[in-house]
């Protein structure tokens, strides 16, 4: 065996030996593997990260770090300023925190250019790539332990919906047009089960973030919702107007489908140099280590980041395109 095919085989044993690592602290392991492509020769485990004028398009003296409005803006920032200061201090210059009002507006504006880097689910990443094809994605988020995490349809814990065919002609609440488990995955789960969200449900709205979504469930003011896995839980840490929110008053109906984590994206323009340095300071990111721990505290479970590339999100394009022609087929 040469030299280089040993060296590059060591590399890719690191890097699954830090996704087994970093997954133990979650108690699900399902898909943990799924769906994700390694690029062990990007990673090394030393280096000055700090960019270079030569590692920037040129007159940036300010990263924008965009974070998609999952949860409500307030959170999101409660969350991810951490992750924005450590990234300044590996990266060595500002990098500001920045949250768009809405899935679209942050694809929107990916797509413009006025987000240098950005945390993308599968969904809102495929649609900016359309708008901006050398859009890079580098990293993806690795939470309670696994690569993939789940899409759920829920109802009311004491409702009578038994099966998703109950659901006909009632209210229907989706998370955003953009969400990949909000809406994307559930809506093909649907079609699948002979379920025509176009015309089956006696209303279709869109909350607009997860956490709105189950308090407009908790309020009766929807029948059944879709959400992301994990999201209960959070709402059950959220100080709601309403009052607090208790994942007992809800019941998994359905879920619908493993699907890829979200992913640390790069915007065209930066040179190869630049794109390697931001790729490893998350990479570098993770919850071995008291820093790590402490930056990633407040997120959702977050326990790092790992390489990925593009393909990892193939199976989310195939069911884009069964929802695109379907939708297409009722305008």
């Amino acid at each position: 065996m040469s030299r280089g095919s040993h060296s590059r085989s060591r590399m890719r044993f690191l890097v699954t030996l830090a996704v087994l690592v970093l997954g133990c602290t979650g108690a699900d392991r399902e898909g943990a593997l799924e769906n994700v492509v390694f690029e062990p020769a990007t990673i090394t485990l030393e280096g000055d990260l700090r960019l270079l004028p030569r590692d920037l398009p040129k007159g940036l003296t300010t990263l924008r770090f965009g974070v998609t409005p999952y949860l409500s803006q307030e959170v999101i920032r409660r969350q991810f300023e951490p992750v924005a200061v450590y990234a300044s201090r590996h990266l060595g210059m500002k990098v500001e925190l920045d949250i768009s009002r809405s899935y679209e507006e942050q694809v929107r504006r990916v797509v413009a250019g006025e987000l240098d880097i950005v945390l993308l689910p599968p969904l809102s990443y495929i649609m900016a790539k359309r708008g901006s094809p050398k859009l890079q994605v580098v990293a993806q988020e690795l939470a309670r332990g696994n690569t993939t995490f789940s899409s759920y349809i829920v109802v009311p814990a004491d409702s009578s919906f038994m099966t998703l065919a109950d659901l006909k002609n009632r209210r229907m609440v989706f998370v955003d047009e953009f969400s990949t488990s909000g809406f994307l995955f559930p809506y093909s789960v649907f079609l699948n089960n002979g379920i025509d969200p176009e015309k089956d449900f006696s209303q279709v709205r869109f909350a607009g973030s997860h956490l709105q979504a189950i308090a407009e469930l908790s309020l009766g003011s929807a029948d059944a919702i879709t959400i992301g896995s994990g999201m209960l839980a959070e709402a059950a840490k959220h100080k709601f107007s309403s009052g607090p929110i208790d994942p007992a008053e809800f019941r998994i109906l359905f879920k619908a489908g493993r699907i890829p984590f979200d992913g640390i994206c790069v915007r065209d323009g930066f040179p190869a140099s630049g794109v390697r340095k931001i790729q490893e300071t998350f990479i570098r990111l993770n919850t071995r280590t008291p820093p790590g721990r402490r930056v990633l505290s407040r997120t959702a479970q977050i326990n790092g980041f790992i390489p990925v590339t593009d393909e990892a999100y193939g199976v989310v394009r195939e069911i884009l395109k069964q929802v695109e022609e379907h939708r297409g087929k009722n305008r």
